[in-house]
C-alpha cells in the first residue's frame, strides 16, 4: 500500500517531518467523479497510519472548491471531512476547467458566484487549521533553513514542518541563506 511505501522511509536522517498529501475532495462522490482511485475513508487510514508512525508529522493537503456536480451538502460534508484531519494547512484551488480534460466535458458546473463563495468558506477553514497548528507547536524547538540573508537583524525562512517565519539573528552571527539554525517557535 501507499501508506507502507512512505513510511518505510519515514526514518531517513535526511526526511522533514511535513508531507504534503493532496486531497483534492472530501467526499466520497466527489472523488469518484474526480476519477481518484481512494475514498475518504483510504485517505484518513493512510493518513492516520503516517501520522502513528511519526507524531510530529504535519501534513498540507490541497483542496478544490466547485468541481462539477458537487452541492451543497457535499461541500460541507467536505469541510466537515477536512476539519477532522487535522492539517497543518490547506491550499485551496477554485475548479476552472481545462480544455481537453473530462472534468471539461462534464455538465452540472457549479456557478461562479458559489465556486467564489465556497472558496472563501474554505480558504477560511485553512486558515484556521494553521493557527491552530502554529498554537499547537508554540515552544517546540525545531530547525529553521534561512531562505533570506539577515538583513535588518532579521531571516525569513521555513521550518522543518513548513512554516514559513522569520527570526531575529543576534548581530555578529555570520548566518547564509540555505543554513540551518535551532530556534524556538
Amino acid at each position: 500500500s501507499f501508506e507502507k511505501g512512505v513510511a518505510r522511509h519515514f526514518d531517513h536522517p535526511r526526511l522533514v517531518p511535513h508531507l504534503h498529501f493532496p486531497l483534492q475532495g472530501g467526499c466520497d462522490g466527489l472523488l469518484t467523479r474526480m476519477n481518484r482511485r481512494y475514498t475518504t475513508a483510504d485517505y484518513r487510514s493512510t493518513l492516520e497510519g503516517l501520522k502513528a508512525r511519526k507524531p510530529d508529522l504535519s501534513v498540507s493537503t490541497d483542496v478544490i472548491c466547485g468541481f462539477p456536480g458537487e452541492t451543497d451538502s457535499e461541500f460541507e460534508a467536505s469541510l466537515a471531512f477536512y476539519a477532522s484531519c487535522g492539517f497543518s494547512t490547506g491550499h485551496v484551488f477554485p475548479f476552472s476547467a481545462r480544455p481537453l480534460t473530462a472534468a471539461e466535458k462534464m455538465g452540472d458546473p457549479v456557478d461562479a458566484q458559489t465556486i467564489r463563495d465556497r472558496t472563501e468558506r474554505l480558504k477560511g477553514a485553512a486558515a484556521g487549521w494553521e493557527a491552530a497548528y502554529r498554537r499547537s507547536i508554540t515552544h517546540v524547538v525545531q530547525r529553521f533553513i534561512l531562505e533570506t540573508e539577515p538583513v535588518g537583524g532579521f531571516a525569513e525562512g521555513t521550518t522543518d514542518h513548513y512554516l514559513k517565519g522569520r527570526i531575529s539573528v543576534a548581530k555578529g552571527l555570520n548566518l547564509k541563506r540555505g543554513e540551518s539554525v535551532r530556534v524556538r517557535v
